[in-house]
């Protein structure tokens, strides 16, 4: 079970990659179809599509007997940039007892996610803007995503703007708390 969950982050974490790029793979895209399985009954099915001229789209399926997930990410290649353009994710949990659907679409520099909480359509919006930080004691260019919100809480995260993409903090705060994760 745990494996499998772990396979899921990674999927995530892919289509989050392509919108953090700032520059293309060092290799080129090809399409491709990969399958996952984790032992005793869990599967995914992922594939990378060309769509068009210098577009793509990269998309997952997968079951397990607590849950299924379906999600899509469709992004394009211009001037050596990727740039995430929309995608969803709809996943169900223990037969669509709980349901987690969500779609973003990304308009300049704010990306914004729609998801269904308790019944309820909700967006989340995150600006995106380019900084230099001092980290480790070095300057380092960072792409900052900062959550657009009403009330006093904030979050926000810093990723490297280099060819890992690494997180590197996470800022969370809000009414008696202030907290920074420092990731290694």
């Amino acid at each position: 079970m745990m494996s499998f969950i772990k396979m899921v982050k990674n999927i995530l974490f892919k289509f989050l990659f392509c919108f953090f790029c700032n520059q293309v793979f060092l290799f080129d895209l090809t399409p491709y179809e990969n399958y996952y399985s984790s032992k005793p009954s869990g599967s995914v099915k992922e594939t990378l599509e060309k769509v068009s001229e210098n577009s793509w789209k990269i998309s997952s399926f997968g079951k397990h007997p607590l849950f299924t997930i379906k999600q899509e990410s469709i992004f394009s290649i211009n001037d050596g940039n990727v740039i995430l353009e929309s995608g969803f994710r709809n996943l169900d949990i223990l037969g669509g007892l709980r349901k987690d659907h969500q779609t973003y679409k990304v308009e300049n520099e704010q990306f914004k996610i729609n998801y269904y909480d308790k019944g309820q359509m909700k967006i989340k919006s995150f600006l995106n803007k380019g900084d230099e930080i001092i980290y480790k004691s070095k300057a380092v260019e960072v792409f900052e995503f900062t959550e657009q919100r009403e009330d006093k809480r904030y979050f926000k995260f810093l990723i490297k703007n280099d060819s890992d993409k690494e997180t590197i903090k996470v800022f969370q705060g809000g009414k008696g708390f202030n907290v920074v994760w420092e990731l290694e």
